[in-house]
């Protein structure tokens, strides 16, 4: 069967391509004859299942495309929706102020213009020849309704086009309604808008009754973005940037924000759940283009949920901070994540047999060099990559906290080594991050680590750099300036190389070790907290200094870990 040649697939210069014929009945709608697409690969042992994942995407694409369309009533309903949106954008503008003291001209000049855009607009309505401004905006409403122009039949996205130029008519009558008279009431002329909407000077108010004030939902999520930038953390603001972008994407960004109803959010929400795994990965796609109808394929509640979240607390923000909307639109809104099976974590400690598995591999106990630590050597190379996993061990600290470690924060008082956990400014570029006021404290070493050579470590990188250089600065940050991301990668695939492959053995399991062993020894769970960094909520905790040095290092010396790490790795 090997050398059975796989449909589809064809090699050009050494690489392997997949190319699928379109169907004559798409051919208008796609615009191609043909799909080629690189595989990126010169084997074709991992060209085969390239090609039948790409073919069963594009089969499916095929499929939405002969089966998906939108009839004449639902193609009203979108425009005369859009309206409504179109007439409060013109309504937000300011009035004209002419800026000489040629009144007359100046007004006939701005006559004359939106005189001259009706006229190209009802011309292209004739000849269906629309310009960019008026294909733009029947996109976005597509993508707003969770399609896209390639999910409709050619004759339905034009009548969606004439639609839009026939608005787009009707703001400049409006416009020329304004110059007359800037309070008067404006009726439109369109009979597929009459009897739609009355317009009032700045009030839109719908056959309803209700009227839509204030910004629109691009001008707020971008408020509510520059008011929280400096408090956020890098990441979050990242995060928060694509995750709302979402929504201004699938509500429309001139979406008056007071307009949007618990209904919208709902649809929104169900679009997030069809979101495919990938998603991220296909940054030039639209939202509606990233969905899929294959369950298999998208992604898990969780991270649905973590997408979803932030549009709950943009809204809260809205009605609780700025007063922009008087009702919550999201508030009763949820995402059923669902619950973990009784008895399963998401997370959790090392067994002493896995312990010894990893602490016994070359990278601890003896390497050939630095760039072979996973061969059996005699070279042991102490650097970020060996300490880490054994500090993580030891004293149950977060990643981030430990990669982003000055020099200086090895310290000693009476007598008693620790590490200060805090976010003071380094040398460079390297922002330190603690998760919260309870992480910022003083964690003992543990006499183990002092048996292993890690303030000879210590001393050796403060001879070579600055005191407040990073301890492990080989250990570099990740593109969202989180000190975690890389790392976090190494450790995974040194757990896959040991062999162990359990999703729920992660390098913060170490945390959860260290409260097991903290609890098996007895200690309070006040002094637990000080340790590991949690707070205590307490009404006593918010008197005095807390947790004396003395006290954490005792409990720390006497907690019971599984396994000895001095009697796996050689001492230095």
């Amino acid at each position: 069967m090997s050398g059975v040649r796989a449909p589809h697939l064809q090699r050009r210069d050494g690489v392997y391509y997949l190319r699928l014929r379109v169907p004559d009945a798409l051919r208008s709608v796609v615009g191609k004859t043909e799909i080629v697409k690189s595989l990126r690969t010169a084997s074709l042992r991992l060209a085969r299942p390239r090609s039948a994942l790409l073919t069963a995407l594009v089969m499916e694409a095929f499929e939405v495309i002969k089966t998906t369309d939108i009839t004449a009533t639902d193609a009203r309903r979108l425009i005369q929706g859009c309206f409504v949106q179109a007439i409060a954008e013109q309504e937000a503008l300011p009035c004209f102020v002419p800026q000489t003291d040629d009144w007359d001209h100046e007004f006939g000049e701005q006559r004359c213009l939106a005189e001259d855009r009706i006229s190209e607009l009802d011309t292209q309505t004739v000849s269906e020849n629309f310009d960019s401004e008026v294909l733009n905006r029947v996109r976005g409403l597509l993508t707003r309704n969770g399609l896209s122009q390639h999910d409709i039949a050619e004759a339905r996205f034009k009548d969606l086009a004439s639609g839009i130029a026939r608005i787009l008519m009707e703001q400049q009558k409006l416009f020329l309604s304004r110059l007359e008279d800037r309070f008067a009431v404006y009726a439109p002329t369109d009979p597929l808008f009459s009897s739609t909407t009355s317009i009032q000077s700045g009030i839109v108010s719908g056959s309803n009754g209700t009227a839509f004030h204030g910004p629109n939902l691009r001008d707020a999520v971008d408020t509510y973005l520059n008011a929280h930038k400096k408090v956020w953390r890098y990441r979050t603001h990242v995060a928060r940037v694509w995750q709302l972008g979402y929504l201004v994407e699938f509500l429309g960004a001139e979406r008056p924000i007071a307009s949007i109803k618990p209904d919208d959010i709902r649809r929104y929400r169900d679009a997030v759940i069809s979101l495919r795994a990938n998603h991220g990965k296909t940054k030039v796609q639209s939202f509606a283009e990233k969905q899929t109808d294959s369950l298999k394929g998208r992604i898990k509640p969780k991270t649905a949920d973590y997408i979803f979240q932030p549009v709950k607390a943009f809204f809260g923000w809205a009605i609780s901070v700025e007063g922009l909307i008087e009702t919550n639109p999201a508030s009763a809104i949820k995402l059923v994540v669902g619950q973990q099976k009784k008895g399963e974590r998401s997370r959790r400690p090392f067994e002493p047999d896995e312990i010894r598995k990893l602490f016994s591999w070359p990278t601890f106990t003896g390497c050939q060099s630095e760039h072979r630590r996973d061969l059996p050597g005699t070279k042991i190379v102490r650097d970020g990559k060996y300490w880490l996993p054994i500090l993580g061990y030891y004293t149950g600290c977060r990643l981030g906290e430990l990669v982003q470690l000055a020099i200086e924060d090895v310290q000693n008082a009476d007598g008693l080594h620790f590490l200060d956990i805090n976010e003071k400014v380094l040398l460079g570029t390297d922002e330190k991050s603690v998760k919260s006021v309870a992480g910022m404290r003083k964690v003992p070493v543990h006499p183990a680590l002092l048996e292993l050579g890690f303030l000879d470590f210590v001393a050796r990188r403060a001879k070579q750099d600055k005191a407040n250089v990073r301890l492990f600065k080989e250990i570099k940050f990740g593109a969202d300036k989180q000190a975690s991301t890389v790392y976090s990668k190494t450790f995974a695939r040194l757990m896959n190389k040991v062999g162990l492959t359990d999703s729920r053995l992660v390098f913060h399991s170490w945390r959860h070790g260290v409260e097991d062993a903290l609890r098996d020894a007895e200690v309070q769970p006040y002094i637990i907290d000080a340790i590991v960094g949690h707070a205590d909520n307490t009404i006593g905790s918010k008197y005095g200094k807390g947790v004396s040095l003395a006290v954490m290092a005792e409990a720390v010396a006497k907690m019971k870990l599984p396994v000895d790490l001095t009697e796996l790795i050689p001492l230095a």
